[in-house]
């Protein structure tokens, strides 16, 4: 129903700004902005005249209508509402594009958003989304995004093109960012294609082949990320001189080769692979970038694999070791770093270098234990953790199989100075009669702590410290039965323990 008329008071009609509507409707399908269209004829005038427009032929809103007979239905009324001074700001088009007619209608309707000075462009092939890829011929399409001096964004999603040397292609464009995913593109049309993009700042490859080797040379790239899911990766040669952020994610093996020809401004590297494989290349890698300053390592294979790294960098700020890491020995000269993350195994570290007073370290350690013996594993986990006693805030966090005797002798443990802040401990299947002992240990070991979080099967409890080493504790019971009876047992046994952590901490 419409509601053209006064508001309730008689005072004046409720209107929005065209732009603020035109802002609500971004954020709909275009089946739900035509619901939306018919509160008023303002908000009917809105949606044909946004600049906005996201088809999608999964959500045609008229039933047994051709697709691309509704696209150029709605282009159609856009461009009688709105005069040439009105551009367009994005096209987002998701169809099975499975034939040469179907490729024809989407050449006419890129290049009605070309003739109004478009300037993010998306486009899906459905018809490839399962590898069943469609030749395009970019002779017809690559032309007309080449010619829009306005796009400023390309995405373009399961296509397979070549682009033919005879092919007379315009000036160069503009664009900034471009996104290609499950494409299909041989090596020469793909750096063909880069070339035409002399101001491209943004690139994004995700899940292309049809190339084994690859040169960008983009003089203004700022940021890069590969993601290579192919069987034999690709060898890529980065010529880019402004490039300050590159990202890698290889999913399987092998990693695949990364050289970075000309890119003494990067200062963030993002590298996710196999690194049970590819740690003698590390070193190589981070060499070639005098200007690194954050360094994140994901490692992506899960397998239980011992290994070891060396990381040697003057300028290196930030080392962060994502994954589930198994290493058996480190070598980490690293003289000006200030922030460390670690997630996986206790490991031998022959050099640790770091910004003394300075860094900021965060340990996700898991239990070892079963590798070896208990004794033999809490004397590593004490010489580990003497590696960081000169760190500013180290936050430590265990997750631990058990609570062994050895834990009650302090021998095994590293001297107080440590000074460690925040301590997170998990341990599944620790009793609750143990909860005071463990948290006693934990208070006399590390008298500076000022949090300290444990996590068991049972229960969850949080203590926070003061200055003058009062605290606060709070806690919560983890009930997993049905039985009234058992939680309320369950309950009363964790009360107890914490009554006693009360008197120990």
């Amino acid at each position: 129903m419409e509601n053209d008329g006064p508001i309730m008071d008689g005072t004046s009609k409720l209107e929005l700004p065209e732009e603020v509507i035109h802002k609500v409707l971004s954020f709909l399908c275009r089946k739900d902005a035509i619901r939306a269209s018919a509160l008023s004829r303002q908000w009917r005038s809105a949606w044909i005249s946004s600049s906005v427009f996201t088809f999608d032929d999964n959500a045609v809103p008229l039933k047994n209508k051709n697709f691309f007979d509704y696209v150029d239905t709605s282009l159609a009324l856009w461009r009688d509402r709105c005069d040439n001074r009105v551009n367009m700001e994005r096209l987002s088009l998701s169809a099975h594009i499975a034939n040469r007619e179907c490729f024809y209608r989407l050449n006419r309707v890129v290049a009605t958003a070309a003739s109004r000075n478009v300037k993010v462009i998306e486009l899906y092939n459905r018809k490839c989304e399962l590898l069943i890829w469609t030749v395009v011929k970019m002779d017809s399409l690559l032309p007309v995004l080449l010619a829009c001096n306005s796009l400023d964004v390309l995405s373009l999603k399961s296509f397979e093109f070549r682009i033919p040397n005879s092919l007379s292609l315009p000036a160069l464009s503009p664009l900034s960012k471009l996104e290609l995913s499950l494409m299909n593109i041989d090596k020469d049309s793909l750096e063909n294609l880069l070339s035409r993009f002399p101001s491209l700042r943004h690139l994004e490859l995700r899940f292309c082949i049809g190339f084994h080797e690859l040169r960008v040379s983009c003089p203004c790239l700022d940021t890069m990320k590969v993601v290579i899911g192919v069987e034999v990766a690709p060898e890529f040669l980065i010529d880019a001189v402004n490039l300050q952020k590159f990202s890698y994610d290889r999913m399987f093996d092998p990693p695949g080769i990364v050289s970075f020809l000309n890119c003494k401004s990067l200062t963030s590297l993002h590298m996710r692979c196999n690194f049970n494989i590819i740690t003698w290349a590390i070193e190589e890698y981070i060499s070639q970038l005098p200007l690194l300053e954050n360094l994140t390592l994901d490692n992506s294979d899960s397998r239980i694999a011992r290994t070891s790294i060396q990381i040697s960098h003057f300028n290196l700020k930030s080392l962060t070791f994502e994954g589930r890491w198994s290493l058996s020995k480190a070598e980490i000269n690293t003289p000006n770093l200030r922030f460390f993350q670690y997630h996986g195994r206790v490991f031998c570290i022959s050099t640790f270098r770091y910004c003394t007073g300075y860094l900021d370290a965060k340990l996700h350690l898991l239990d070892g234990s079963s590798l070896c013996s208990e004794r033999f594993w809490f004397k590593k986990l004490k010489k580990f953790l003497e590696s960081f006693s000169n760190c500013r805030v180290l936050t430590l966090g265990w997750n631990l199989a058990g609570f062994p005797d050895e834990f009650r002798n302090e021998d095994f443990f590293p001297d107080p100075s440590n000074e460690i802040k925040n301590l997170e401990i998990t341990i599944k299947n620790l009793r609750i009669a143990q909860y005071s002992s463990l948290v006693g240990a934990m208070v006399e070991l590390f008298p500076c702590v000022g949090t300290l979080s444990l996590k068991t099967s049972s229960a969850k409890i949080f203590i926070k410290f003061d200055e003058i080493r009062s605290f606060s504790l709070a806690w919560e019971a983890i009930t997993g039965t049905s039985n009234t009876n058992a939680d309320y047992t369950l309950f009363q046994s964790i009360k107890a323990a914490v009554d006693e952590i009360e008197k120990v901490a």
